[in-house]
């Protein structure tokens, strides 16, 4: 598949961030870019409390600034 057909078929799917909060280590990097997607758990971890708050683009945002890469895009 070429990029533009991953870019195609990312923009037909329902899709929104996911957190696998096993790897976060807590950095608010992502809730610092999508304050309206990423909360803090109490346990310090990110979790994507309204995973289509921001638009995918500001979303790849924040997957791209982690440091541990443990945020994803998901079908939802």
């Amino acid at each position: 598949m070429t990029d533009e057909q991953d870019k195609n078929k990312v923009a037909s799917e329902k899709i929104g961030a996911f957190v696998d909060e096993e790897i976060c280590i807590g950095c608010t990097l992502c809730t610092q870019i999508c304050p309206n997607v990423f909360t803090m758990t109490d346990e310090g971890k990110s979790r994507a409390t309204n995973p289509t708050g921001d638009s995918q683009d500001k979303i790849q945002q924040a997957i791209d600034s982690c440091p541990v890469s443990c945020i994803k895009f998901k079908k939802i």
